[in-house]
Parts: C-alpha cells; structure tokens; sequence
C-alpha cells in the first residue's frame, strides 16, 4: 500500500513544533500556548516567532494587527491568527473565547480544475497504476478478491475516493485517525435528484483495509444511475481549522441582534463556502443545524461537496459522514452516520 503523490501540506516541521501546534489546537482559547511557541521560534531565529509575538502584542492593546501577507495559510490558520484577525476585524471580541473554543481542526482538499470530456463530464485522465494512494475520484482499490461495494438493497454504492491514512500522520487533525491503513468512501446511488442513504447502509459507506493488505483495483459496475467520480489529479491536503456554520447556536452567552450581524461576517468568511472537508464541522450549505453539535464526543468524517456528486452545480448541497471520536480512532464504522443537506 503506497502513499499518496499529492501534496500534504503539514504545519508542525519537526516532532517538537508538531506537540507545540498541539497545544495551540487543544486549548485555542488561551494565549498562553501561542506565546510559548513563539518563545520556541524566536529562540531558532524563526521570524514567524516575532511576527506572533507582535500579533498578540497587538491584539492586546486593540491596535491594527500586523499583516499576515506572505505567510502560510496553514500556519496561520492552525495557530488561530486567521480567526482572531476576523474577530478583530468584525469587533467582536467579547465572544473571542467561544469562537475559537467552537473551532476545530481539519483538512482542506484542494484540487485542479476538472479536466473532462463535455460529452459525458467523465475525466479525461486516468487515476495512477499505483495501488493504495490518496486520490478522490476512479475506481477503489480494495482487498484482493473483495467483491464491489453494495448499500443494503444490494446496488452498488458509488465510489467518492481513498485516503491512505499514513499521509495525515504529523498533521494536527491526523490524530484522530488510526496510523496507517486505506479509508476509502462510498455513497449511495441517486435518483437524480439526492443521495439520501438509509440507516442500514451507513455502516457499508466507509471501509478500512490495513496496512499491507494485497489490494486490487474494483471496475465499477456498469449501467448505474450515477456517472462515475472523475479522478481529480494534482490533490492537495492543507491543515486548517474550521468553525460551525453558525455560532449563535453554540455560545451560552446571549447574542443581541446587532452582534449576530457582526458575528456574521466572521463565520461565512472562514467557511469558505461548501468545500472538500475531512473532520471539521457539518456546515450544510442549504441548512444551518449541525447534527453533531450536542454531541461532544462525536466528529465529522468528512464532508462532500455535491459539486462533486449527482447535484452537479448545486454548490450550497453536501454530504457529511459523523461517528463517535473513540470509532475513528480504532476504525470501527458500525455507528456511522450521514446527513445530506
């Protein structure tokens, strides 16, 4: 089992800056974490140390934050400057603490445009020899002599992509993942208009073959509802953190209606619209509840992008999958569950 060609964009450059990153995550509402690392950056002559340190400086005074210009997206989002700088601009610093207490970490797909052929939307290159690697798109490589996947009624299940989990280890939300194996993810079929999946069939919409299994490339079977994923070449894999679609359900301090519109413009912004999402938050384009919000030992799987799926087009339309934290970790799948919205 190989792993991916693609990029993985990781933060931590080393195991001590990694538990440091660490500690930011785990308790984003304390400064204390992020000026301890900036101790750590400044001591190796690291400038993003200074710039830190200023950016703190400055968010204590309520002066203008220094600009973040030049530097990582990932390193800022994953040490919380890209949040508190929207906090900042939005003034609405009396719920700085809820709202990087609500974030959580995650990873960013990013891929090419499609490369396909008009006449059908099917991708015009094929998905690499090599078994085992992360992709999105093609057909699934799983265990030798695995027959294809089928939802409960016995039709096939659509494939979606794979992830070898070896290319999220040193990432901060690769933690929550076992070390090493092949994830790979399947939806129901449509018909036509949504991929609404049956309670049976969550448990068959995720599969983990180990590490050095033998794998073999399944073909689709022929004559389903939906086209096949085109494989996406050139994918990226960027940490970031994520917040909920809407934070005015999460705080326990009330929020009048003027802040609700100031807090508006710090959530939409981070969102970034409906992407390609592992871990995160459920953030649904078409409704604001997040399913998973009572439930503090649970996490989001991933979230799927209908531009990716039958709903061509429709891009405020997703699929999420979301499971107890202490399944993930272990592999285990049965307690599965998946909303579409």
């Amino acid at each position: 089992m190989q792993s991916t060609s693609s990029i993985v964009e990781r933060v931590g450059r080393s195991s001590e800056e990694f538990a440091l990153l660490c500690a930011i995550v785990d308790d984003l509402a304390s400064d204390t974490p992020r000026r301890e690392y900036a101790t750590w950056l400044q001591a190796l002559d690291d400038q993003r140390g200074l710039l830190l340190n200023e950016f703190l400086a400055a968010c204590d005074a309520g002066r203008e934050l220094p600009s973040l210009e030049g530097v990582s997206s990932a390193w800022c989002d994953i040490t919380g400057l890209t949040i508190i700088g929207k906090i900042a601009e939005s003034q609405t610093q009396a719920f700085r603490d809820e709202i990087l207490a609500s974030a959580r970490p995650a990873l960013r797909l990013v891929v090419d445009e499609l490369v396909v052929d008009v006449r059908d939307f099917r991708s015009t290159l094929p998905a690499p020899d090599a078994l085992g690697t992360t992709r999105l798109g093609g057909d699934p490589d799983l265990p030798a002599g695995a027959s294809f996947p089928t939802a409960a009624d016995g039709v096939p299940l659509h494939f979606l992509g794979q992830f070898n989990l070896a290319d999220f280890q040193g990432t901060v939300g690769g933690r929550a993942f076992p070390a090493s194996g092949l994830l790979s993810l399947f939806r129901t079929q449509s018909d036509g208009m949504n991929c609404y999946s049956k309670n049976a069939d969550f448990p068959r919409l995720v599969q983990l073959t180990p590490q050095n299994s033998r794998l073999t490339r399944l073909v689709r079977p022929t004559g389903l509802m939906d086209p096949p994923d085109p494989y996406r070449p050139e994918l990226q894999i960027v940490e970031t953190l994520r917040l909920p679609a809407d934070l005015s359900k999460w705080p326990d301090t009330p929020i009048s209606q003027d802040d609700y519109w100031k807090l508006d413009r710090v959530y939409p912004t981070n969102l970034g619209g409906t992407a390609y999402i592992v871990l995160g938050h459920v953030t649904h384009g078409s409704i604001c509840d997040e399913p998973i919000c009572d439930r503090p030992d649970w996490v989001q799987l991933v979230l799927v992008p209908y531009t990716e799926g039958p709903d061509f087009g429709v891009n405020d339309m997703s699929l999420s999958y979301h499971l107890p934290a202490a399944d993930l970790k272990t592999g285990r799948f049965d307690r599965l569950e998946a909303t579409f919205g």
